[in-house]
């Protein structure tokens, strides 16, 4: 599994982002917890899974 880190395009949250390879998927989109925007959408059979490590410096939340 490979870990790498992945900024929100809407907000900028930092998150840590873990690909697996997956036989059947649940979900091809992947939200973000701090805006709530679409920030992912899933291709093939690889699904990463997101680790929410620091929120944007402007968020009010």
């Amino acid at each position: 599994m490979a870990t790498t880190q992945f900024h929100c395009p809407h907000c900028g949250a930092l998150y840590e982002k873990t690909d697996s390879k997956v036989v059947a998927r649940d979900n091809d989109r992947v939200t973000c917890v701090v805006c709530r925007n679409s920030m992912y959408e899933a291709k093939g059979q690889s699904v990463p899974a997101f680790k929410l490590i620091k929120r944007p410096e402007n968020d009010t939340q």
